[in-house]
């Protein structure tokens, strides 16, 4: 498991728990992660081919740690994003629960219609 806190202009806006296997995990370096997301560390660095992402995004309120380490209160309101990661072979490779400050993070999807 890696644990990581991710800033963006100075300011807290998430706190990431990745679960990767670990004969994968053992081939990543903390240095990997400092700057780069971990699908990219899974693709770009270990070299894996990656099918496929099941993403869910969800309204939640933070536990006083969490709260702690985003700079935020427990009350106010935030965003728990859930990441699975699968490899062409149908592996999950990399699970995430993904927790960011509501009032910092912004989700968007487009969709083509037919």
């Amino acid at each position: 498991m890696f644990r990581r806190l991710r800033f963006e202009r100075g300011e807290p806006l998430s706190y990431a728990e990745n679960f990767v296997p670990c004969d994968l995990a053992e081939r990543i370096d903390d240095a990997d992660l400092a700057a780069t997301p971990m699908t990219m560390v899974l693709r770009d660095k270990l070299g894996l081919s990656l099918a496929r992402t099941e993403n869910s995004v969800e309204a939640t309120h933070s536990t006083p740690h969490l709260a702690g380490l985003l700079g935020a209160d427990p009350a106010d309101p935030g965003l728990l994003s859930t990441n699975l990661v699968f490899d062409s072979g149908g592996r999950v490779v990399a699970a995430a629960l993904i927790h960011y400050r509501g009032d910092r993070f912004r989700f968007g999807v487009s969709l083509d219609l037919f």
